[in-house]
């Protein structure tokens, strides 16, 4: 069981890298081209972004913690080993995808990772309190992501 719960997080880290960078480019977009633009457009596109790495993220978030939950029904230490791993990995993913986010704005200059970049700690402040709302509220992630079901 240990082994199917962590080759399955290696799968989700997979897809949720992907779906991260897809859903902070809306930002980007929306903050407009580097050259000719207000303070204002980059805040709203930083927002942008960070509603939309915040709404990947805790859908992430979600299904592992469901999952993670469900498998070790009633076995309340192998439950509190996983979730804590669960949150350091999170965390990692996390910082994972602002280091990448930082890595391309240095390669390509060119191209704009402001927004996405500004959108980050938007983003880890509202995945932290949505893991531990996920872990101590089983239901609140199904409401949210009503069409995953």
């Amino acid at each position: 069981m240990e082994i199917l719960v962590f080759v399955g997080l290696l799968v989700l880290g997979f897809v949720a890298s992907i779906s991260f960078g897809i859903a902070s480019t809306i930002g980007a977009v929306v903050s407009g081209d580097p050259l000719s633009r207000s303070k204002n457009r980059v805040i709203f596109g930083s927002f942008i972004a960070g509603l939309g790495q915040t709404y990947c993220f805790l859908a992430y978030i979600g299904y592992f913690v469901d999952w993670i939950l469900n498998s070790t029904e009633g076995e309340s230490t192998y439950r509190i080993i996983y979730l804590t791993i669960a949150f350091l990995v999170i965390q990692i993913q996390m910082g994972i995808s602002l280091a990448r986010s930082k890595d391309r704005a240095k390669v390509k200059p060119e191209m704009d990772y402001e927004a996405i970049i500004g959108g980050h700690p938007f983003t880890i402040i509202f995945c932290i309190i949505g893991f531990f709302l996920f872990v101590f509220n089983e239901g609140i992630w199904k409401e949210l992501y009503w069409w995953w079901f």
